[in-house]
């Protein structure tokens, strides 16, 4: 049985500029750092606070510090935004790197001419893949 779902557009939007303030406590070092304006920082920011419904930063001319729920969100967003790059960049060496069953089919008589001399070094550069070979006479 299907169900309607609705994938939220935007749902992560201005989560690492938010922890860039947070974590910098200034909204042109985060800029700086995310090599972005302090304007365009301004703006993701008030984007965020608007779709949450709730102030994240308290800002004086001074300084930028944390409201409670800043800190809240910044307590549980951390971690979790850190795992998602982690996430990203495992899938992204995974697409890069083959892995994987290799499965070979081949007459015997090619194992001892072909296949021996460069198994060892194929499985040394690629030792992600797990190689399967079938040798019989029949063709």
């Amino acid at each position: 049985m299907k169900q309607n779902y609705t994938v939220r557009h935007g749902a992560l939007e201005g989560v690492e500029v938010f922890l860039a303030v947070a974590r910098r406590r200034n909204f042109r070092r985060a800029a700086a750092d995310l090599g972005v304006t302090p304007s365009a920082v301004s703006q993701a920011v008030r984007t965020l606070e608007a779709r949450m419904g709730a102030a994240l930063f308290v800002r004086t001319t001074r300084s930028v510090g944390l409201t409670e729920a800043g800190q809240r969100f910044f307590d549980r967003a951390g971690p979790a935004f850190e795992e998602l790059v982690a996430a990203g960049e495992a899938a992204r060496d995974v697409g890069q790197r083959p892995t994987g069953l290799l499965r070979l089919s081949v007459p015997r008589a090619v194992v001892p001419l072909i296949l021996e001399p460069v198994i060892a070094s194929f499985c040394q550069a690629y030792p992600e893949i797990e190689l399967e070979i079938a040798a019989s006479d029949e063709m």
